[in-house]
């Protein structure tokens, strides 16, 4: 439990007034700046130098910037490299200044490998690119031993690993092929070794943290997952495609669920991925049987998510009370409740002690017995996402019995709601009932809107849905449902607002601009209002009584808030590739929606406003709390963040949120809300409304700006308080090893460059001889134009191999094909003549060059199935007919730029 929520206890157990709890809030310093705050201040400003640097790097080598020759490109990037590396071990003894500069040495490896991949055009598969630059940091993470370098790195091995499996089933299914267990079982193994490799107890000797393992796991699990899926379909129900990923599901849950290793977060993820795939096997078991319309067996199918839901959540709730010791038993009452060496619980016991409020520390502490009823958020998530899979088919089952009978759907919708209502109200309902009675209750929401939505129309059905839902707010005591309460009402707010408003507009309100504008600011601003408004109300009676469902409610409609925002900015940096698909970014959106919907031309104009005006209310509420950011340094880091809000829409509202939940000392959901902002940072990359090396050069700039802010904020704290200047650039470690082995892995930082120009000189060097002495081939090509992860523009492209056969055809002999042979005219125009099915290569005419095949994505790919291309110069690349290459005798290709219809090259520069 926090202390907030302790305190609540002790107004609520001792019968305090609002004054009383409002003087214990004052001891416990919940609206003082933490002592903290002037610690971390620098090098968190270092940090986040470093993170917007290196990102700004990344940016830069994606944008293609043409201003030099190759050569240079690479110096110019080795050169980073080599600086950022020996300037991080150089400066070993400021912890924030290396940790910095091996950030930005990080990142510098990801561009120089973006950069060669980009610039060298081999057709190579992005996991490769992702698994060298998991490769070659590791021993800068070994080197440095911090979260902050262990976190990305996993990210990054992850994606690898990830892309690689994928692409392991894309082939199988363009071959036509039954995917091979070995090969997944691989892809699982290596993701579990980065899970592994990342446990809290190699902490001595590569500095990670719990964070970073479970950031890692929760990747494992979603590959375990989706890969074991697909499988199980690809296999056509097989039950062992499933196996391996039940038994390594059931590894996790057995090894994290002991007290030695308990760890909440990952068993609720390993518990829910094995009602996944038991789900899915049942699934396909039930409807083969008896077929795709039988609404008993669909029922079925809800009835075991729902006691398997219920089931896994009742024993991860006993195991998580038995290890923390939250059960509310009497003799262990004072093993349990809080440590007397908090200082800040123990300042608000002193006072309530020294005001007869309560006779002793012992008193006031024997009445914080943790709550029983009191859940991880992640088991609340489990709960949340897991009822759904009973949901679903219940609602599936309702269709095809009573899809033409609306006041059934209604009449069992109102007995299912109510029922569960009065059941969730029982005291000490056991846990298995609770949830099962949850997963009724969301069956009984849906019934309704199916049956109001029939009779009356769906404006009806959202009105009753949202009388019910805050009715269930009244009604439901949990904190964990007030939470899912909040969510839901919050997402829903927009839209009955709009139809109370207007009787006949549409419920996406695009025939009415200003509350489409005015509405979701609102919304947002409803969060820090009601934290920030008259608190001395919830701190004693009678409303303390509420205030823990009243915090959980907040929560969830903050949360909501977060991920709109989120989405608005589109997928951010790096998720494409775990995820294996693009996001949808404001502006794509706006294509279709802002600019036809008439009078939304404001839009460009209020967006960057109202963004604007919560990132500078976000400083107003830090400043008048924190005397910290009344620093000159960190009012002009404000300033610049307000201007950056006005370019980025989605990013004031995250901020305004994280200095709310900041400054009141919410440090679950400030965690919550950084996130959100590092999330539309990262989500730039892919919005076209700027060009990248712009967007590149902006980081860049506020990367020093923040560096120069950083060190001035040094200089002045050190000038008024010279005790803590010593400290200044300290941040807070886990126990070091001896001094010895510290200063013997600290050189592991120089391997980084060695390794890259090794791995790097090389491949430069072939390319460069290839592209001088290959003989040039044309050969014609037909393109399109996405995004690329990583790597800026191209486009995809399609070569001809025949006059029935295109690349992305389905011609059997193309799909076995290993290599094509061309007959090359004196012009360098190649024309297919022939695919050869195996490796034998026989000998050629003088005039026919051989090249290989490879398959990627499902089709064909002659070298390279893409051509990149700077920013902003796609009509240049439209008018592309030929792929131009340069063949080397051993029959290695590369393609080298495209050429127009008269076989003329395209310039790049």
């Amino acid at each position: 439990m926090t202390l907030r929520q302790h305190l609540f206890d002790l107004a609520r157990h001792f019968g305090l007034n609002p004054a009383q709890g409002q003087a214990l809030h004052n001891a416990a310093g919940m609206d003082a700046q933490p002592a903290a705050a002037n610690r971390l201040a620098v090098p968190a400003l270092t940090l986040l130098a470093a993170v917007m640097a290196g990102f700004g790097v990344i940016l830069w080598i994606a944008a293609n910037w043409g201003l030099w020759e190759r050569p240079v490109h690479f110096a110019l990037l080795g050169a980073l490299l080599l600086a950022s590396s020996v300037g991080s071990w150089a400066l070993a003894r400021f912890r924030a200044a290396s940790l910095a500069l091996g950030v930005l040495a990080g990142a510098s490896v990801g561009g120089l490998l973006a950069y060669f991949g980009q610039t060298y055009q081999t057709g190579a598969d992005p996991w490769q690119l992702f698994a060298l630059w998991a490769g070659l940091t590791l021993p800068l993470c070994l080197g440095l031993r911090h979260r902050a370098l262990w976190m990305p790195w996993s990210l990054i091995a992850n994606t690898a690993i990830s892309l690689w499996a994928w692409a392991q089933m894309d082939r199988w299914a363009s071959n036509y092929e039954a995917p091979q267990l070995l090969s997944m079982l691989a892809a699982f193994a290596a993701s579990l070794l980065v899970s592994v490799a990342l446990y809290p107890a190699w902490r001595r000797i590569t500095g990670s943290s719990a964070l970073s393992h479970r950031v890692a796991m929760l990747w494992t699990v979603l590959l375990i997952g989706s890969l074991s899926v697909a499988q199980f379909l690809t296999l056509m129900g097989h039950a062992v495609a499933l196996l391996p990923g039940l038994l390594l599901f059931g590894a996790m849950v057995a090894w994290y669920g002991t007290r030695r290793h308990f760890d909440v977060l990952i068993l609720s993820a390993a518990s829910l991925g094995v009602l996944v795939l038991l789900f899915v096997f049942l699934t396909e078991r039930l409807l083969r049987l008896a077929g795709y319309a039988d609404p008993f067996l669909i029922m079925l199918l809800g009835i075991f998510a729902m006691l398997g839901l219920a089931g896994a959540v009742a024993w991860i709730m006993r195991r998580y009370r038995a290890v923390t010791g939250t059960r509310p038993v009497d003799d262990e009452r004072e093993k349990h409740a809080p440590q007397e060496n908090d200082i800040a619980l123990t300042a608000a016991l002193d006072t309530g002690v020294a005001h007869g409020w309560w006779s002793s520390r012992a008193h006031a502490l024997a009445a914080l017995v943790p709550d029983s009823g009191e859940r991880p958020w992640s088991v609340v998530l489990l709960t949340a996402l897991g009822a759904w899979l009973a949901v679903v088919p219940f609602v599936i089952a309702l269709g095809l019995f009573a899809w033409n009978t609306s006041s059934a759907a209604l009449t069992l919708g109102a007995l299912f709601t109510t029922g569960t209502v009065l059941l969730l109200r029982q005291p000490k309902l056991p846990l298995f009932l609770e949830q099962m009675a949850y997963a009724v209750l969301i069956t009984g929401l849906a019934f309704l809107v199916i049956g109001a939505g029939s009779l009356w129309g769906e404006r009806e059905a959202l009105w009753l849905l949202f009388a019910v839902l805050m009715g269930l707010v009244v009604f439901l005591r949990e904190p964990w449902l007030q939470l899912l309460l909040g969510a839901a009402l919050c997402w829903m707010m927009p839209a009955v607002i709009a139809s109370l408003l207007y009787a006949q507009t549409d419920l996406w309100m695009l025939d009415q601009t200003w509350t489409l504008a005015w509405l979701p600011a609102l919304i947002a601003l409803l969060w820090p209002l009601a934290m920030l408004r008259s608190p001395a109300r919830w701190l004693g009676l009678p409303l303390v009584r509420f205030a823990a469902r009243r915090e959980a409610f907040w929560a969830g409609w903050m949360l909501t808030v977060l991920v709109q925002q989120a989405a608005s900015a589109g997928m951010t940096f790096m998720m494409t590739g775990m995820l294996g698909g693009g996001g949808m970014t404001p502006t794509a959106w706006g294509n279709n929606v802002w600019t036809e919907a008439a009078g939304l031309q404001f839009w460009q104009w209020w967006l960057p406003l109202s963004s604007g005006l919560f990132a500078a209310a976000a400083y107003a509420i830090g400043a008048q709390r924190w005397p910290l950011l009344h620093q000159p340094a960190l009012g002009l880091l404000a300033v610049l963040l307000v201007v950056a809000s006005w370019f980025l829409p989605s990013l004031g509202i995250p901020l305004c949120f994280l200095a709310t939940a900041a400054v009141t000392q919410r440090w679950r959901l400030a965690l919550a809300a950084a996130a959100a902002v590092a999330w539309v940072i990262g989500a730039i990359y892919y919005q076209t409304d700027y060009l990248l090396v712009h967007k590149a050069i902006s980081l860049i700039g506020l990367a020093l700006v923040t560096g120069a802010l950083a060190v001035w904020l040094r200089h002045t704290q050190a000038r008024q308080a010279p005790l803590l200047s010593a400290s200044m650039l300290s941040i807070p470690e886990s126990p070091a090893p001896a001094a010895a082995p510290d200063r013997l892995r600290r050189h592991l930082v120089l391997l980084v460059p060695a390794a890259m120009a090794a791995i790097l000189l090389p491949g430069v060097l072939n390319n460069e001889a290839l592209i001088r002495d290959g003989e040039r081939l044309l050969v014609k090509l037909a393109p399109v134009d996405p995004r690329s992860l990583l790597q800026g523009d191209y486009m995809a492209l399609a070569f001809d191999l025949g006059p029935a056969t295109p690349t992305g055809g389905m011609d059997e002999s193309l799909e076995q094909a290993r290599h094509v042979v061309f007959q090359r005219a004196a012009n360098g125009l190649a024309t297919a003549r022939r695919l050869e099915l195996d490796d034998r290569r026989p000998p050629l005419a003088s005039d026919e060059r051989r090249m290989p095949l490879s398959r990627k994505s499902g089709r064909t790919v002659l070298v390279t199935d893409a051509w990149y291309f700077k920013e902003g110069t796609g009509e240049r690349w439209a008018q592309a007919a030929y792929g131009e290459f340069r063949l080397r005798a051993d029959g290695r290709a590369l393609l080298v730029g495209l050429a127009d219809e008269n076989m003329q090259p395209i310039p790049q520069d």
